[in-house]
């Protein structure tokens, strides 16, 4: 397990995290902070990466169409769309302040994308019967990016490139484990994989100049 989640999220394993559990009947829920022993994503199989070019098998569906596994799957999309909105917010910042006016606006765009990602993740998370965590404490924690804040434009533009890439190799991890039993979800992230591909291109281009 803690070598698959290496190789999609990095050498750093999630910390103890949240777990939104379904409402009961009464619309209350139980204790929804995991023990310290079960930090590990439980929406991931314990089987090698999937490869691009081939079908997830019945077991990692039927692991990951838990509802728990759907859960903690978009907490890490949530994040991951909640870093990136505060980003590019920055990032318009600075480009306006450094001169460069239309990246500016363009980075206000990429954020402006961004946070209707998070609301749409958000409905999903309450369509399955969790609460959306936008808590701070956990955000950089959950993300599958990291917030940086950086003054350099050349250097904001090949972080952003950087981060936009290992972004777009998650979706597709997670477009391929969803497959087409879920298309409400499979939908949410083909649009972010979408929006990936096209922020890629454009700070590929900018980089070059």
């Amino acid at each position: 397990m803690s070598s698959f989640l290496n190789r999609i999220f990095g050498s750093q394993s999630p910390a103890p995290l949240p777990i939104f559990l379904p409402l009961s009947q009464k619309g209350r829920r139980t204790n929804v902070v995991r023990r310290p022993d079960e930090h590990l994503d439980d929406f991931m199989p314990t089987t090698p990466m999937i490869q691009e070019d081939s079908r997830p098998s019945d077991v990692i569906q039927s692991t990951f169409f838990l509802v728990s596994g759907k859960l903690r799957m978009l907490d890490r999309l949530l994040a991951t769309q909640c870093v990136f909105m505060l980003r590019y917010r920055r990032n318009h910042g600075s480009a306006s302040v450094l001169g460069y006016p239309v990246i500016a606006e363009n980075f206000l765009r990429n954020s402006n994308q961004a946070m209707k990602s998070c609301d749409r993740i958000a409905s999903r998370i309450v369509q399955l019967g969790g609460l959306p965590d936008y808590s701070p404490q956990y955000m950089d924690r959950r993300s599958h990016v990291s917030y940086e804040d950086m003054n350099n434009m050349k250097i904001i533009i090949g972080s952003n490139l950087m981060a936009e890439r290992s972004a777009m190799r998650f979706y597709r991890q997670m477009a391929l484990l969803v497959g087409h039993h879920d298309e409400m979800t499979r939908k949410i992230i083909d649009d972010m994989l979408a929006d990936a591909v096209k922020h890629s291109a454009e700070l590929t281009t900018w980089m070059s100049k």
